[in-house]
């Protein structure tokens, strides 16, 4: 609920294998992560149907920061997007090992976006002042980069090219990854989503699977409550301890409600 009346939120998903009763093999589970701030919400799927993304989100009414996955724009019908500029940095930054010029040039683009958010970083700006920063500076870039993108569709590049793939999904989401122009609360990219992966990435790697579906939600639920009390700054053993024993089997004796044992609450 609160991250739901935020203006935005992050949003990503990564495989999480499920044992199934009557199932010859581990299930195909998906884990969803939504997070802003010290905010942190995993849920457990079975499926990736952009239907069950639709229920979750349905009545969020800011903006939703995601990669350009069709999945997402079914699941998220209504809701404005704003697409992560990571994928096509880091696909012109391979290209331009080899070094092709064109892959060089637009790495050069993107860079610049990042090195004058950077900058917006140091001068502390917020609000109306980083949106006049990144309309005056930023968009000279973006009306630059758009220029090289049109170009590199015109001169006839193969369809496997990696800097023509590149040019053809930044020109056909460019409005989605350029929303940030006019949010000064949108970051360029959707690593903070992705990065609240890292640690499941480990413990899936040392535990193989869910031991069955209940378990995924656990597993969800347990990571979303430890990484914000870990982003509030908590000891989470203490948290925890205090929050089981209010949620336990006192906790008519307490009374308290969900909203009153958040990590938030706690601190």
């Amino acid at each position: 609920k609160q991250l739901k009346a935020g203006g935005y939120m992050h949003f990503d998903g990564t495989g999480l294998k499920t044992l199934v009763a009557g199932q010859d093999k581990a299930w195909d589970g998906y884990l969803e992560v939504f997070t802003r701030d010290e905010l942190t919400v995993f849920q457990f799927d079975l499926t990736k149907h952009a239907d069950r993304l639709r229920l979750r989100i349905n009545e969020f009414l800011g903006i939703l920061v995601c990669d350009a996955e069709s999945r997402n724009r079914a699941g998220a019908p209504g809701v404005t997007l704003s697409y992560c500029n990571a994928p096509p940095r880091r696909k012109l930054r391979d290209a331009a090992r080899a070094p092709p010029p064109p892959a060089v040039q637009g790495a050069r683009f993107i860079q610049a976006l990042y090195e004058l958010e950077r900058e917006a970083d140091r001068q502390g700006l917020s609000g109306e002042e980083r949106v006049a920063f990144r309309r005056k500076r930023s968009r000279r870039v973006l009306y630059w980069f758009r220029k090289w993108l049109d170009g590199v569709l015109a001169i006839g590049l193969p369809p496997s090219d990696p800097v023509r793939k590149v040019a053809q999904y930044y020109v056909n989401h460019f409005e989605d990854l350029t929303r940030f122009i006019d949010h000064p609360e949108l970051p360029l990219d959707n690593n903070a989503a992705e990065r609240e992966f890292q640690r499941h990435a480990k413990l899936r790697k040392a535990s193989l699977f869910a031991g069955s579906p209940e378990g995924g939600h656990r597993w969800a639920t347990v990571f979303g409550v430890v990484r914000t009390a870990q982003k509030c700054n908590l000891d989470v053993l203490a948290y925890l301890t205090w929050l089981f024993e209010r949620r336990g089997s006192h906790r008519k004796q307490f009374g308290m409600s969900a909203a009153e044992l958040t990590p938030m609450a706690y601190r």
